[in-house]
């Protein structure tokens, strides 16, 4: 028996439930991630737990999903490539603290497609070893002429940045190329960064 499972998940926010809901390959069954691929959130406490894991090494990224801090890989890495082993013995628990970065390193992306506000393009952040985080462009408090993501407690390093047109689908990695070998590297020191990223108009 072959099923369909409709695992929509999207980075700007929306409910992939809600678009299961308004529409779906007949038959197709809705999987939520979030549910199914993710510990559940953290209490009051900070605590948070796993059951009924085997045993075995794994591998822990915990995201701040009410901000948009980026995640960390156990014990503070953010990315993979830095992530450190936990290793679960069967019926033991094991613990694993990570400590998520303040909200107050931005890199502060102003995104325009063919020089028009692109409200809704998603930003997507990277260091050399990997996704970081992404935050969809929303429209600068008090004008019409600007959208801007920020993606929060980067730490200070150097990162390559993509958009995503939400309307093509198309990305372009800044600046202007479609190639991330060739993109620009951002260097990110304590404090703020302003860049613009423009798209081609679709054709």
């Amino acid at each position: 028996e072959v099923v369909v499972a409709d695992v929509r998940w999207y980075l700007d926010g929306r409910s992939g439930s809600e678009a299961h809901e308004a529409g779906h390959i007949p038959g197709a069954v809705f999987v939520d991630l979030d549910a199914w691929l993710a510990a559940p959130a953290t209490a009051a406490d900070g605590r948070w737990s796993i059951d009924g894991l085997p045993g075995g090494g794994y591998r822990v990224r915990v995201v701040a999903s009410a901000s948009s801090r980026a995640g960390r890989w156990f014990p503070a890495s953010p990315d993979a490539g830095g992530a450190g082993v936990v290793t679960a013995a069967p019926g033991a628990t094991t613990t694993a603290d990570v400590a998520l970065p303040p909200e107050q390193v931005e890199l502060r992306t102003i995104v325009t497609i063919d020089g028009s506000p692109a409200r809704g393009a998603v930003v997507q952040v990277f260091t050399a070893s990997g996704y970081v985080g992404a935050a969809p462009a929303r429209q600068r408090p008090g004008t019409d002429t600007a959208t801007v993501a920020v993606v929060s407690g980067m730490p200070a390093g150097d990162y390559v940045v993509r958009v995503v047109d939400p309307v093509s689908g198309r990305s372009l990695w800044h600046a202007g190329t479609t190639v991330r070998a060739a993109a620009t590297v951002l260097p990110l020191a304590d404090g703020s960064t302003t860049i613009a990223v423009d798209l081609p108009a679709p054709s």
